[in-house]
């Protein structure tokens, strides 16, 4: 075979057999040299051949490559670059390289994400997949500027695109992925490819680069149940616009080192930037194709079209792909048999004139007995009923995926899932019609086919609550032309199950393309439709619609074999009710019938008819059959989509540059001459000839003689900046004003209000303005002294234009400072003068003031008390407090050892540095308090008081009982007396009742002897004084018989505690108890080994995924995917601190699920009888799981350790709960409601009980609560208010924590942070806790999309409460044990038990309440 020799670049050779040399865009017998203009082309037999490896770029250490270290996910540190690259309309200077294929900027992505493009991050992706290189393979980076490489990758340029001629790179950044495997450490198969970005500063192109055989494996293992997605390949901008290579994402994605938009298989070219707002990257203009020998329709070359697992076959006219066997399609695209598979679209448009908005459509389908499932959700309530009529979109469906039969082929096969399928539907009884076109585009990365259908047109109504019947029924399809299938039949249909009947006809057409090579077997088939199921769901807006199928050919049956030929010009036979029909072809309509059952068939002009779909910046051009669109003048597009083509005004030229229109309306930036650069960047050719032949300065500036050298020089012109040959606007100065305020400082942050600016150097507000305003304000200033303006520099004129040197201006013929041109303090060249303070304050010290000196009769700068110095400079004096009294007034002169001298240290109960101290207020501790009283922040004075609890008044120090405010929240069966032995009022239940007066009042119940609920050392006994048993404590414990404790406590013995416990204080009993030691469990009597989690990390609900977030994050670890569900919402969220599992709301699904903290052991936990699970909370210590459903309207509790065990606990007044919160060692339970009409948060005892209101006032969308034990407080986050606020638990002292919120959703807490989710920023918001100051936001991982929903904080170990449902035997067994908030617990039947089957230690009855 010969070989040719073909120019690489300047100065490189190579021989390739095969290939032929041909100069780019001229014919080979017009070539001319040097060969530096040639580029290679592959001409002779063969397949296309790749990238050779050795004509990738130089890589590898002994270039001085950084090497990423080996590992399966990863990134490079930040990059700085020498050279910016422009990517889309931004410029970026630092770069990140990413084990998984792709270069990043803005942000590192370390973590494959598994997921389709476009992410959310600007990203050049030649291969995105999960790389892991632990087993082998090395990843390279670097940026060079060796120049032959500069030179070659310049050419290559200049050879693809018309613009690119003049490019001469001045950088390269060359990333390399060389043999890298796949996940899970798999080395049998590796990939080889490269990213080059080449940039001058001003221009940048990137190079995708696959060396042969560098595509062998397109997916990994996968790190879930969910399969990965298959590698893609492309461009994303920071705002979505995208640009991927051909098959990204598909399974002829591994055929990118064969295909080429570049005329080199293996080699992709795009220019990126600089690009306007809303420009895509464009790829290559001069177009040299490359053929192999024998032609493109050969699978010598065709081959790579077919799937992986079809087989290229030659005809006589060409190729086509064939599906193996196991596998079904049309060879382009092969599903396996018998695999189920869906479908995922939207569905837009209008429909009896309600407008149709993205609604979402999935389909399931069988295979294996070929039934469709069908679901269209968010179906507005005016068409729910009506859209039932709307079957033809699950029966075309149906069609597809139909079971053959004999030598019948289904819709995939035919389509491969790449076609569109028009219906036309007429309802004949009421005029209506309407037109559902869809458009199938392919499988997506998840072998998950791609719909979009658009539905316009009236249809009849449908009465609400009515159900449609279909039978079974039959559909005739026939083919009339390459790629054409036609069905046209009656329908009926029954609503209500009653003899109301609907009849109507579809007339069906799809379109695909067909292997024409081939000749086609298809002729007319029978689809029959089976076990119809329609449906639509009211509550949930879903219309559902469900078939079986199978499809057969007519064979001999088929009365088109016969007639087809008697059908006219333009019309074809169509089987209608197993009779021919000649019908007219798409683009034509029928005009009359002459008697022979031919019609004469005439052109539909569709222009005129309006049924095109041409944009409006468009023409329509009509044409037999069909129509064209074409874009009007100053817009560019394919006529269905035009956009308007920037004009010169727009086109945002270089001052140095003009701008000329092209014939292609694009119009385009040209340096001017003596200039270089794309137009939109221009700098000045240094030819050597100076400025006045040259004429090459700035048309902002001009050429001047400078008599010191004897040259001639561009200088800018006044109100302009830069070196003469490129100037701009001079850029804004900042200057005093003495009505300026002063900064305001907090915790060494300042800032200045009013629109100053504040400038840290001089510890002052500025305004920042032009020169014109400075002008404005010199107006008023007196004129200079004739010894100060000798002291000013001269004005300089030539050739009409006069000058002042930097830091002046001309102004009335003068050259005057600019004001904050000149540094404080510094004075004219040759000047002995200071201007006066009083009119020009900017030259004072930042630690200095302007006062008036009656000696000199003049204003000077005088330092400040502590500083000396002129006044101009001053700096801080040394003094010691030792020998001066320089301490605040509550601070005392202290001796440091540390540092050696004396320093001021403010005094017990005040903050500061010494020279200057505040209070810390009253009181440090509740013990600080008088009885009845708490330590609080005082919002008004911003110290901590002593406040007295609600229902005591008095300063704090002393509270007495406030007989109003405690009557006043008494019970509706209580009443208000005056306890004489205690000197206050409460409030006690009415006889008859029981209860603690204020929020329950109860009637006495069944007694202990039934409910068998007596606590932990206590024993049920008769009390004769109440008729009643009673639980009471043993002997040794006191209590109320629900909850007892040792009368020795263990501050007296602390040999009754655990051996793993310790004695501590508990502020809910106010006594000493024994606890359980970090890293145990227990009631603090008996203790074991809790079971250990990593933890400090968030988990966020975002959409269908639920994200670990580390409170810090880092380089490598800043946040991932623990789950996803492509069809779930998750909402609600909470963990198990003791098992180290999360659990969420699932209201796509209506379930609770639950996971391990990593994602892993992923489970259904609930899902019978739950509509819309919205808040989730989980007390780990008594077992039980609570939620809050919307649609249902109740609450309602589970036991974790047994689903089977759950209950109602509140099912009345409830209009739309959302947040749910548990505080189980008080045993109270909060949840928010969203009664737009009297929106509220409500409180009750764990069992249920004593239900009452929390916060009514100043609430408008309260969503997710959390309690703070530690402070006794209830946090939520109210997206109404766009507040984060808090309210003590028994003070019932409010708080806001963070004020002015974009849209606050969930809140969480750490022990140093508040966080909430926020669904303006997209972030989640931090605050430092408990001060609520706001500190940095944590971003979000990519991998999921959508608004972010729940947050729950996973500590590093679990915080350590008890319950009275703490001991294993706390109930008895098949009883959920909840704790009732009166220190005691309930023993709760659950749902469909009534308690009386379970034998004799089952309770008689079964009782909610205590």
């Amino acid at each position: 075979m010969a070989s040719e020799l073909c120019a690489l670049g300047r100065g490189q050779q190579l021989r390739v057999p095969g290939w032929l040399c041909v100069a780019a865009g001229v014919p080979p017998e017009e070539m001319q040299p040097p060969p530096s203009t040639l580029v290679c082309l592959l001409l002779l037999a063969g397949a296309a051949v790749a990238v050779p490896r050795e004509r990738l770029f130089p890589f590898g250490r002994q270039y001085g490559d950084s090497l990423l270290t080996p590992d399966d996910e990863g990134s490079s540190p930040e990059i700085e670059l020498a050279v910016p690259v422009k990517f889309y309309d931004e410029e970026y200077s630092t770069i990140y390289v990413s084990i998984n294929g792709l270069v990043s900027f803005l942000t590192e992505i370390p973590a494959f994400y598994n997921m389709p493009f476009p992410l959310e991050y600007p990203v050049i992706a030649p291969l995105y997949t999960d790389v892991d290189t632990r087993r082998g393979g090395s990843i390279f980076y670097r940026e060079t500027n060796d120049s032959t490489l500069l030179t070659r990758a310049s050419e290559t340029i200049g050879y693809s695109f018309s613009n690119g001629r003049g490019f001469q790179a001045t950088s390269l950044f060359i990333a390399s992925w060389i043999d890298v495997g796949y996940f899970e450490e798999g080395s049998d198969k590796a990939n080889t490819f490269q990213t080059v970005i080449a940039s001058d500063s001003a221009t940048s192109y990137v190079f995708l680069l696959y060396a042969d055989q560098g595509v062998q494996w397109i997916q990994g293992k996968g790190k879930g149940s969910r399969a990965d997605a298959r590698a893609q390949a492309g461009l994303m901008a920071h705002d979505g616009r995208l640009t991927s290579l051909r098959g990204s994402g598909t399974d002829q994605v591994k055929n990118l080192d064969k295909w080429t938009n570049a005329d080199e298989p293996g080699m992709w070219i795009f220019f990126t930037g600089p690009l306007n707002e809303g420009e895509n990257v464009q790829q290559p203009d001069i177009p040299v194709s490359f053929v192999p020998q024998g032609g493109a329709a050969t699978c010598s070359f065709g081959a790579s079209e077919c799937h992986s697992k079809a087989e290229c076959v030659n005809y006589p006219d060409g190729f086509c792909c064939l599906c193996q066997d196991g596998y079904y399609g049309n060879g382009k695209n092969c599903l396996q048999d018998d695999i189920p598979l869906r479908v995922n679209g939207k569905v837009s448009g209008t429909l009896n004139g309600i407008r149709l908005d993205q609604l979402d459509l999935q389909c399931y389908i069988v295979t294996s007995d070929t039934r469709a499932y069908t679901a269209i959700s968010k179906v507005p309530n005016e068409l729910g009923f009506d859209m039932q009529s709307l079957n033809v979109i699950g029966t075309s469906l149906a069609w597809l995926f139909a079971k053959p039969t004999k030598s019948a082929k289904n819709g995939f096969e035919l389509t491969g899932g790449v076609y569109n399928h028009t219906s036309s539907i007429y309802f004949s009884s009421t005029g209506d019609r309407v037109t559902v076109v869809q458009r199938f585009l392919g499988m997506d990365v998840f072998d998950q086919l791609k719909t979009e259908i658009f539905v316009t047109g009236s249809m009849p109504s449908i009465a609400a609550n009515n159900r449609i019947e279909s039978d079974d029924f039959d559909e005739i399809y026939t083919r009339t032309g390459p790629g054409v299938v036609k069905a046209h039949h009656n329908r009926e249909i029954k609503i209500g199950g009653s003899d109301n009947i609907l009849s109507f006809t579809v007339d069906q057409t799809i379109e695909y393309q067909e292997c024409a090579a081939q000749e086609s077997d298809v002729t007319t088939l029978r689809l029959k439709l089976e076990r119809n199921y329609i449906l639509y769901e009211e509550r949930e807006q879903i219309v559902r619609y469900a078939t079986n199928s199978k499809i057969g050919p007519l064979g001999d049956d088929d009365p088109c074999r016969e007639n087809k030929l008697n059908c006219g010009e333009h019309s074809t036979c169509l089987v209608e009710n197993d009779e021919a029909k000649c019908v007219c072809e798409k683009g034509y309509q029928f005009l009359y019938d002459d008697g022979t059952n031919a019609p004469h068939c005439v052109d539909v002009n569709e222009c005129i008819t309006g049924q095109h779909r041409c944009s409006q910046e468009a023409i329509c051009l009509n044409e037999p059959g069909t129509y064209r669109c074409q874009c009007k003048s100053g817009f560019r597009g394919d006529g269905h989509i035009c956009e308007r083509l920037p004009t010169c005004r727009e086109a945002q030229c270089h001052p140095d540059a003009e701008c000329l229109e092209k014939p292609s309306g694009v119009p385009e930036c040209r340096c001017r001459h003596g200039f270089r650069g794309n137009g939109l960047q221009c700098e000045p050719e240094y030819t050597g000839e100076s400025c006045n032949v040259a004429h090459n300065c700035s048309p902002y500036g001009v050429c001047k003689f400078l008599a010191q050298s004897n040259t001639f020089k561009c200088f800018c012109a006044p109100g302009y900046q830069g070196d003469g040959y490129s100037c701009e606007a001079a850029t804004a100065y900042r200057y005093l004003d003495p009505s300026a305020p002063s900064p305001e400082c907090s915790q060494d942050e300042c800032h200045c209000s009013g629109g100053y600016v504040y400038a840290r150097e001089l510890h002052r507000c500025l305004v920042e303005t032009t020169h014109s305003t400075h002008q404005e304000e010199q107006e008023n200033i007196e004129e200079e002294s004739e010894q100060e303006l000798l002291s000013r520099p001269l004005v300089e004129c030539f050739q009409g234009h006069c000058f002042c040197p930097p830091r002046y201006e001309l102004r009335d013929k003068k050259c005057r400072p600019i004001p904050g041109a000149l540094d404080p303090g510094v004075k004219p060249s040759g000047s002995t003068l200071q201007k006066s303070c009083d009119k020009n304050n900017y030259i004072c010290h930042a630690q200095a003031r302007c006062v008036y000196n009656r000696a000199t009769r003049k204003h000077e700068c005088q330092c400040n008390a502590g500083f000396e110095g002129d006044g101009v400079e001053c700096s801080e004096i040394e003094y010691s407090c030792n020998e001066l009294d320089i301490c605040h007034a509550n601070a005392t002169c202290q001796y440091n050892d540390r540092i050696g001298k004396y320093l001021c240290s403010c005094n017990k109960g005040f903050e500061g540095d010494g020279s200057f101290c505040v209070s810390k207020g009253e009181c440090e501790g509740h013990s600080d308090c008088g009885q009845n009283a708490q330590c609080i922040f005082d919002t008004n004075t911003r110290m901590y008081k002593c406040m007295c609890n609600v229902g005591f008044r008095g300063d704090g120090r002393f509270c007495e009982d406030d007989k109003e405010a405690t009557c006043r929240q008494c019970h509706e069966n209580a009443e208000c007396n005056f306890l004489r032995d205690l000197n206050q009022y409460r409030c006690e239940c009415l006889p008859g009742y029981q209860g603690d007066g204020r929020h329950r009042c109860e009637k006495v119940k069944t007694g202990c002897d039934v409910l068998y609920d007596c606590g932990r050392n206590a024993e049920c006994q008769y009390n004769p004084y109440e008729s009643n048993h009673k639980c009471v404590c043993k002997n040794g414990f006191s209590g109320d018989g629900y909850w007892c404790v040792p009368q020795i406590t263990c501050d007296q013995d602390q040999t009754i505690c655990n051996d793993d416990a310790k004695c501590v204080a508990d502020t809910l009993t106010r006594q000493y108890v024994c606890r359980c030691n970090d890293g145990f469990t227990g009631d603090g009597f008996s203790c074991k080994p809790s079971k250990t989690h990593e933890g400090n990390f968030l988990l966020v609900n975002q959409g269908m995924a639920t994200l670990r977030i580390p409170f810090k994050p880092t380089h490598n670890n800043k946040g991932r995917i623990i789950q996803i569900h492509y069809f779930q919402t998750a909402v609600g969220i909470d963990i198990d601190c003791h098992e180290g599992r999360v659990f969420w709301s699932d209201i796509n699904g209506k379930a609770i699920r639950s996971a391990d903290y990593n994602g892993v052991n992923s489970s259904r936990f609930l899902g019978a009888e739950i509509e819309s699970p919205e808040g989730i909370a989980v007390d780990y210590v008594s077992r039980n799981i609570f939620w809050t459903d919307s649609a249902l309207n109740h609450i309602a509790v589970a036991s974790l350790d047994d689903t089977d065990k759950r209950k109602i606990l509140i099912n009345e007044g409830l209009i739309n709960p959302r947040g749910i919160a548990v505080y189980p060692s008080f045993g109270k339970l909060f949840w928010s409601d969203w009664n737009r009409m009297s929106p509220k948060i409500e409180m009750a005892n764990m069992d249920g009980t004593d239900r009452s209101v929390f916060v009514r006032d100043n609430i408008r969308l309260p969503n997710s609560l959390i309690v703070d034990a530690e402070r006794d407080e209830l946090c939520w986050a109210d997206a109404g208010t766009k507040n984060i606020e808090c309210m003590g638990v028994r003070n019932g002292y409010r708080r806001t924590i963070v004020s002015e919120c974009e849209y606050p959703f969930s809140v969480a807490m750490s022990s140093s942070h508040y966080y909430w989710t926020d669904w303006e920023t997209k972030k989640v918001e931090a605050a430092l806790r408990p001060s609520g100051q706001r500190v940095a936001a944590l971003d979000v991982p990519l991998g999921s999309s959508g608004h972010l929903f729940g947050a729950v904080v996973v500590p590093d170990t679990c915080p350590v409460y008890y319950t009275t449902c703490q001991s294993p035997d706390a109930c008895p067994e098949n009883y959920i044990c909840l704790p009732n908030g009166r220190n005691g617990r309930s023993c709760i039947c659950p749902e469909q038990s009534d308690g009386s089957e379970d034998g004799d230690d089952a309770p008689r009855e079964c009782n909610d309440l205590i």
